[in-house]
């Protein structure tokens, strides 16, 4: 299921963030303020079918509805950027991916889940985090990355990360931080649309 808010709704030019698994809308809260000029279309999605294709349909309808079917720009996160790969590449023109899981492996898993169960504080049980994780590599094995690469992508690595290892195929930037701290790599996506 997709849902979504729009903030700004007077502006003319549309932004859609995408968060990734174990996450809502509001892990964009901290970063909104950096983006006051445009429309802010932000997805609420609920990962738990990994109907990718799906969610794009749905996500694009939203996109005609809420912004013209057009947008300014994706920044989407993690798992987000899968999503993020199968809007139609027509409706956006530039697409700001961070942490992007489908050029990733995945390390420490074990960690990554106490971490997980330690960030939701208890609204899933172990067993389920593991079992949406098999179904993130199910859809990995799906992906085509070169079908991913689009003109206008920026892909944002950071400079640390327990819980990944990443092998991009194109031109990426660093940031400092790591999976959950995003903060420079948000401001420098707000220093290039200002630009």
């Amino acid at each position: 299921m997709v849902k979504y808010l729009v903030v700004n709704k007077s502006k003319s030019k549309t932004l859609l963030f995408i968060h990734g698994l174990f996450s809502t809308s509001g892990y964009w809260l901290p970063y909104l303020k950096y983006f006051r000029n445009y429309r802010l279309l932000i997805l609420n999605i609920d990962y738990s079918n990994m109907g990718f294709d799906a969610y794009a349909g749905t996500v694009n309808d939203i996109v005609a509805t809420v912004g013209g079917g057009k947008l300014s720009a994706v920044i989407s996160h993690s798992l987000g950027t899968l999503l993020s790969g199968r809007l139609p590449k027509d409706i956006r023109e530039l697409s700001f991916e961070i942490c992007p899981v489908y050029c990733a492996q995945r390390r420490n898993t074990d960690d990554f889940v106490t971490e997980i169960e330690r960030k939701m504080k208890g609204p899933m049980l172990r067993e389920e985090i593991w079992q949406l994780l098999g179904d993130v590599d199910s859809a990995l094995t799906d992906f085509d990355y070169a079908e991913q690469s689009t003109l206008g992508q920026v892909i944002y690595l950071p400079t640390e990360d327990r819980y990944f290892s990443y092998h991009v195929q194109t031109e990426s930037k660093v940031f400092h931080g790591d999976h959950f701290d995003i903060l420079e790599a948000v401001m420098d996506v707000a220093k290039v649309l200002s630009e």
